[in-house]
């Protein structure tokens, strides 16, 4: 379950950062701020993974996206 809604997170990421940055002229954006809340300190290898696909698209890191890790 915890598995699919990461999954669900992360299309859901891909699609509004392909709404946001696609297309049309290249115009100064700020990069879309994507918040992750975790039981531990740091990064998850799930946060890695989010990261680490959206680069595999294309995505930069800090330039098209940020990922913000906090923990409870």
């Amino acid at each position: 379950m915890m598995q699919r809604r990461l999954c669900l997170l992360a299309v859901g990421i891909v699609l509004a950062i392909h709404g946001l940055i696609g297309g049309g002229a290249e115009a100064q954006r700020r990069p879309v701020q994507i918040g992750a809340l975790t039981e531990s300190w740091g990064p998850t290898p799930a946060i890695i993974g989010l990261r680490d696909g959206l680069q595999a698209l294309g995505y930069r890191e800090d330039k098209d996206f940020t990922i913000g890790v906090r923990f409870t």
